[in-house]
């Protein structure tokens, strides 16, 4: 009976990496008659061949005999070169061919197998064989070591026919993947140099890394290094993240990325932003534009056009256009704080508190140093102290003993005015009726009545002035006091 074979699948099951194991080829197929009904279940014996041509050429490969495969619904499955191993031979012929034979019968009409030269290829690249002999070379530049594929010398590595360019004997130190790029120096041998990828980048000096991007440089001293970004510049031991046209030129300094900034300084930092500058040594312009930052261990912030000049060290800016020629404005530097410039704008405190003070406002826009008791009384309070008690501090400027003097101080609401005099003569406070008023004399009198001692009578009466004095047993008719002295807070 004629029967008719229809290739349902030819794919690669498995390819070997070693030689000693055979290279397999998993077929599937449908088996019909002449009339196109699958042939009945069975056990049939299948011979099969692989040739280069689709009538007649070699015969490359073919199974040990003939294989019995079950058929079911005329659907059989069998691996190539599970029997009889493929040759690695196959892979020089571009056009592979099967042929298959059931039982006696002729061999049917031959299937093309496109997929097996390349998988079978594959071995070279997962073996490392095709790297190892690449140019045809009798010396094998290549040394594969389990997973790992390592030069057998100490040789530098550049991407082939991309115009790189290796200077200095150190040249084996060194790596170079990208196109038309430069490491080392003509003239000196500097190692360690690495560029990744990019186009046009330069990786000049000892330990200068560039990692990709275009027209990007790491010169001028060792260990600079460019990540990315177009037409930056890092020098010793600095670093630029990225963004156009950055330059860090000084050692230690880093720019983060943005656009025509400059870090001359050492150690300055240039967050971001555009057209910033900054070459204090130790100082920061954290991003904005067109901000410049020249005293040591100052800040810009941010903001637009801030500037913070030469001999501005220990400042803190941020703003629009605001301007710092000297120290201690806010433009910080603590605890002085000026808002605005240093002609117009407002500074506080106006001068140095002492230790565990702190600053407080009056309620006017003024803000001071004052104790931490004393920003809970108000100005012009009147409260007790005990001035000769043991431990108790001297008093702070804020306050004066009453004294009855006139007040000098040019800080205070009562400056020119007489304070009252409340310490003298043993005095005491008592309340009025009036808020705020005086009360009382300084002469004055006290009037006792005396009752009569016999029928009729009607007493008398005895006044006594400021000056005398009455006492009706010899005991103290004067209250109980501590001897404390009175003080008002005068700011």
């Amino acid at each position: 009976m004629n029967r008719v074979l229809i290739t349902i699948a030819i794919m690669v099951m498995c390819i070997s990496l070693s030689a000693e194991v055979p290279h397999l080829i998993s077929y599937q197929g449908i088996l019909k008659d002449s009339t196109g009904e699958v042939v009945e279940d069975n056990v049939h014996a299948l011979k099969f061949s692989i040739y280069n041509d689709s009538t007649e050429g070699l015969l490359l490969w073919e199974s040990e005999g003939f294989v019995p495969l079950q058929i079911t619904n005329g659907l059989f499955q069998h691996v190539l070169g599970s029997t009889n191993p493929i040759p690695d031979s196959i892979s020089n012929f571009s056009n592979l061919w099967l042929g298959v034979a059931i039982g006696l019968e002729p061999e049917l009409p031959r299937t093309q197998i496109v997929s097996v030269p390349f998988a079978i290829s594959a071995q070279y690249a997962d073996t490392c064989d095709y790297a190892i002999n690449y140019g045809g070379s009798s010396i094998s530049k290549w040394t594969p070591n389990d997973s790992v594929l390592s030069t057998n010398n100490n040789w530098g590595i550049a991407k082939g026919n991309a115009s790189n360019m290796f200077y200095g004997d150190s040249a084996f130190t060194m790596i170079n993947f990208g196109i038309s790029c430069t490491t080392g120096t003509n003239g000196n041998n500097y190692r360690y140099s690495t560029i990744s990828g990019g186009i046009r980048n330069i990786a000049s000096q000892e330990g200068s890394t560039v990692g990709g991007g275009v027209n990007n440089s790491a010169i001028g001293g060792a260990y600079g290094t460019v990540s990315g970004g177009i037409e930056n510049v890092a020098e010793s031991y600095s670093a630029v993240g990225g963004g156009f046209h950055n330059i860090a030129n000084s050692s230690q300094s880093t720019i983060g990325g943005g656009w025509e900034n400059t870090a001359s300084g050492t150690a300055s930092t240039i967050g971001g932003g555009n057209l910033n500058s900054v070459n204090g040594y130790m100082s920061t312009i954290g991003g904005g534009h067109q901000n410049m930052n020249e005293g040591d261990y100052s800040v810009v912030s941010g903001g637009f056009a801030d500037t913070i000049n030469t001999g501005s060290d220990y400042s803190y800016l941020f703003g629009i256009g605001s301007k710092l020629t000297e120290d201690s404005t806010f433009m910080v530097d603590m605890p002085h704080v000026r808002f605005g410039d240093e002609t117009t704008g407002y500074e506080f405190p106006s001068e140095d508190g002492s230790n565990g003070q702190m600053m407080a406002t009056d309620g006017n826009g003024n803000i001071n140093w004052t104790d931490q008791s004393t920003g809970l009384i108000p100005i012009g309070a009147v409260t007790s102290w005990l001035k000769n008690f043991p431990n108790v501090p001297p008093l702070s400027d804020n306050f004066v003993e009453c004294n009855g003097q006139v007040l000098d101080d040019s800080s205070s609401i009562f400056n020119g005015q007489t304070i009252p005099n409340l310490n003298g003569e043993n005095r005491f406070l008592r309340g009025n009726s009036a808020s705020g008023g005086i009360g009382g004399s300084e002469n004055h009198q006290h009037t006792t009545n005396i009752p009569g001692t016999g029928a009729g009578s009607t007493g008398g009466q005895i006044t006594v002035g400021s000056s005398g004095s009455f006492a009706s047993s010899d005991a103290s008719n004067l209250p109980f006091y501590y001897e404390v002295v009175w003080i008002i807070r005068i700011k």
